[in-house]
């Protein structure tokens, strides 16, 4: 069989991330609405009011389509891709392809009861047709492919690819469902690294690794101000807002939910559009295939900037560190009130961070690994950073 492909990751109707990038975005959070969001998740009970035009309604179609067979395959850029196999018949003018994760379809149908599944399917269609028309993008095509691939799905998840196939003012559904890649196993997740790099005014970049256990993590990262605005501060916190937002999620509590990611990180850009000068954090919290949270990671990074950052800079408090290079601690002291103190290692990773509230304070430094240091002093007054040589 011919292989005439058609790239079809962006009508996959579920949230995920490429395998060579980064690309999450920045923090998502279960009170946010994005189109993206908005698109994956609609129940379509919005557009029973829809007028939508008699012919798509016309399941009297003369086109034929079957999707025969759905392949899995890996690629070492974009990881398992996924093949589905179309048969149609010669007069069909134009088509159209979805891909839903089943939960989501199943959701679909059961908040459209009133209607036919040919009439969900249509206004599936018909929706995400006139959002990509938004967008400047065509969701359906003349050029008819025997092949699709989609990538970047969820594991061990069952989806749904519909096709719509159009003769004339006539439509043809077909589907068929498959299972994404299985992976994990039902012992103890970990995440196994979680570390930044590359930190400059506005950028940075991300390594994460997990064990074989690790079916998929949840990830949550953004501003430290942002998060703890919405009651993230710790790690635990941060488990528990995301099984919160899951839970609430699949009681109808939330449009949108947390993202399965599955993908792991070698260096990966964060992007351009950090804030300069900013303190950030980053959470992963495993789970394995039977749903059980395992060992979950954090960590923190501030970005670059005048009088702030992972490297010395101007600065417009006075904070004094001694002594340097430093064996078994390192005291800092400044003539205003000390907040809070946080050593990063040349990572960007923290490696210690306390509550200060005084005019000095000793960091035990013994336990660390010979290297360079940056020591991040938050004053009542302002943020200084101070480099530091651990022998």
């Amino acid at each position: 069989m011919k292989r005439i492909t058609f790239l079809a990751l962006s009508l996959c109707l579920t949230m995920g991330v490429f395998a060579q990038s980064f690309n999450m975005g920045n923090t998502l959070l279960k009170n946010q609405n994005t189109e993206a969001k908005e698109l994956s998740m609609k129940s379509l009970t919005d557009l029973s009011g829809i007028n939508l035009v008699p012919a798509v309604f016309n399941t009297n179609a003369k086109a034929s389509v079957t999707i025969t067979d759905v392949e899995e395959t890996y690629s070492q850029q974009y990881g398992y891709i996924y093949y589905a196999y179309v048969n149609f018949s010669s007069d069909v003018e134009s088509h159209a392809y979805l891909c839903y994760d089943v939960t989501t379809w199943n959701n679909i149908l059961s908040n459209n009861q009133d209607k036919t599944e040919d009439q969900v399917k249509a206004e599936a269609f018909y929706y995400n047709d006139t959002a990509y028309q938004n967008r400047g993008e065509q969701l359906y095509s003349t050029i008819n492919p025997d092949t699709i691939n989609y990538y970047n799905l969820d594991y061990n998840t069952d989806y749904i690819i519909l096709v719509d196939m159009v003769t004339g003012s006539e439509h043809t559904y077909a589907s068929k469902t498959f299972r994404s890649h299985e992976q994990g196993g039902t012992g103890l997740a970990a995440i196994t690294e979680l570390s930044i790099s590359g930190i400059g005014n506005n950028t940075a970049s991300i390594t994460l690794a997990y064990n074989d256990q690790t079916a998929y993590y949840f990830a949550l990262w953004g501003e430290v101000e942002q998060l703890s605005g919405e009651g993230v501060s710790t790690l635990g916190q941060a488990e528990d807002y995301l099984e919160e937002w899951e839970e609430g999620y699949n009681n109808g509590n939330y449009t949108n939910h947390p993202s399965k990611q599955t993908n792991q990180y070698n260096g990966a850009s964060m992007g351009t559009n950090l804030t300069a000068s900013t303190d950030y954090v980053f959470f992963a919290v495993p789970y394995n295939v039977n749903d059980e949270k395992g060992t979950s990671k954090e960590v923190r990074f501030t970005t670059t900037g005048t009088g702030v950052g992972l490297a010395d800079g101007v600065e417009n408090i006075n904070v004094t560190v001694y002594p340097n290079p430093a064996t078994d601690y390192v005291s800092v002291s400044s003539l205003n009130l000390i907040n809070e103190v946080t050593l990063f290692n040349s990572l960007g990773q923290s490696v210690y961070t306390n509550t200060v509230k005084a005019n000095g304070y000793n960091i035990p430094v013994s336990n660390l690994q010979k290297g360079v240091y940056f020591i991040q002093v938050k004053t009542q007054n302002g943020v200084a950073s101070k480099r530091v040589v651990v022998e």
